[in-house]
């Protein structure tokens, strides 16, 4: 695929060299005007690159003259076109997520005028360039060379858009998104088309870096907010060579790309530069012997803030160790007063058999007895069901709580380590009590089906534990 790519720019190249007009390529079309034929051999090239260009699904070659209008390339001759002036189009067939060029200047063009952010301001690009290329990769697209695969990484982490640090009061400065112009990954070596890229990627980031732009009379000015904020003029004309791209990348790298820290950055950034900055020059050109210095101040200042941020941390921590103990602690006590209320429960109920014993004459009528078991069965459901009940809610309100807290004041850890530290020891706690839960159903149920069954028997055989054995045998027949 790429030799086809070289062999069609050569083509058109040596069409504008004869005399076509200047060539126009965007993502989805490459065009030659005002084109003289003089030989059959431009008819044999055409007609060839048109086949093959079609069958390898890299798009489809259409010709236009001023008197024939639309030509079809497979059966026309030189004397159809000795003497009229053609239209050469290769119509390419671009997507959202891929699209090539065949030289250079269409594909520093499409950089130039963002055209790919009206295609797909979210998904990653493949974009193929028809010369040496050296894969790279920024938050946006991956270049590659002609005929690479397509295969693109998942984009895991997007940076901070610019126009929320910097003021730009001109509205055309200031790129919406650079995405574009930061790189993920570099290439092994420099090539062409890498080189075109940090020509447009270093207009746009010299004006991220600034805390405003502004307009005044004839003359735009740049202002850094800092100890000393002064109104910088910018170059007229700027010599964009001049300007070291790999520092002014770092710095809006390290500024740009982690959005939580972003603003912190930009004003730790804005304050250093503004102090070192020399009166009398103007920007970015003045840029370049202050702009690593001021980054280094910058990132040490940064490291001292994060130094009071952990401290802050370490704080909050220990607060969530307390209440995380806590919690634990409550749910022992649960567990703790679920066996202290089946303990209770079943000395109730003994008292009550004790009754029924032969020895024990109490002169206690039939219908007594029978209200007294069936209030003590009563007892007992209420007694677990409102022990449930209210442990529910109890975790429910918890859960709900301590999503609060990791919304507004534990966000600085991460979904692992929240799960590690806070939701597992929690979940094992309440492990215990659901087991110790189990255990008491298990008791209450058979000592309330026990009285039941001395209260109303014929009930409970014809209803209770026939139902019961109906699916216990299902369950055991299923399970067999």
């Amino acid at each position: 695929m790429k030799q086809i790519a070289l062999e069609l720019r050569n083509f058109f190249e040596r069409l504008t060299a004869s005399g076509g007009s200047a060539q126009v390529e965007t993502t989805h079309i490459f065009r030659i005007d005002e084109v003289s034929v003089t030989s059959s051999g431009f008819v044999r090239e055409l007609k060839d690159l048109a086949q093959r260009v079609c069958s390898m699904g890299i798009g489809k070659i259409e010709l236009f003259g001023e008197v024939s209008d639309s030509i079809e390339i497979k059966d026309f001759d030189l004397e159809d076109v000795e003497n009229d002036r053609l239209t050469v189009i290769l119509e390419k067939p671009a997507d959202d997520g891929w699209c090539y060029f065949l030289t250079l200047k269409g594909f520093e063009n499409w950089l130039r005028t963002n055209q790919f952010s009206a295609q797909n301001s979210q998904k990653k690009m493949c974009v193929w360039v028809a010369s040496e290329t050296f894969e790279f990769s920024t938050h946006q697209f991956l270049v590659k060379e002609m005929g690479g695969d397509k295969n693109l990484p998942t984009a895991t982490q997007h940076p901070e858009k610019p126009w929320k640090m910097v003021r730009d009061l001109t509205h055309s400065l200031t790129p919406p998104s650079l995405e574009p112009w930061l790189l993920t990954a570099e290439p092994i070596a420099e090539s062409e088309s890498f080189t075109a890229w940090k020509r447009v990627a270093v207009e746009k980031l010299s004006f991220c870096l600034p805390a405003e732009i502004r307009k005044e009379d004839d003359e735009t000015h740049v202002i850094f907010r800092g100890g000393r904020s002064l109104p910088i003029a910018i170059d007229q004309p700027i010599n964009w060579a001049d300007i070291n791209f790999e520092t002014l990348h770092d710095t809006c790298q390290w500024i740009y790309s982690t959005p939580r820290e972003c603003e912190t950055k930009f004003q730790l950034f804005n304050n250093h530069i503004a102090i070192n900055w020399n009166s009398g020059t103007t920007w970015p050109s003045g840029s370049t012997p202050l702009l690593k210095n001021s980054l280094s101040g910058a990132k040490e200042a940064f490291a001292f803030h994060l130094q009071d941020q952990s401290k802050e941390a370490v704080k909050s921590l220990g607060d969530l160790r307390k209440g995380l103990q806590d919690e634990v602690n409550k749910t022992q006590t649960a567990t703790r007063d679920l066996i202290s209320a089946l303990w209770r429960d079943f000395a109730v109920a003994g008292v009550v058999l004790a009754l029924k014993t032969p020895i024990a004459t109490t002169g206690v009528a039939d219908t007594a007895t029978t209200i007294l078991y069936l209030g003590v069965s009563v007892l007992l459901i209420l007694s677990l069901v409102i022990n449930t009940l209210s442990t529910l809610r109890f975790n429910s309100l918890a859960d709900s709580s301590r999503e609060g807290w990791r919304k507004k004041i534990y966000n600085f850890m991460s979904s692992d380590d929240w799960r590690r530290l806070v939701e597992k020891p929690i979940s094992s706690g309440r492990t215990v009590y659901w087991l110790a839960w189990t255990v008491c159903f298990c008791l209450y149920a058979a000592i309330v089906h026990y009285f039941l069954s001395l209260a109303a028997p014929s009930f409970v055989a014809n209803h209770i534990d026939y139902y019961f054995f109906c699916a216990w045998n299902y369950i055991t027949a299923f399970l067999l």
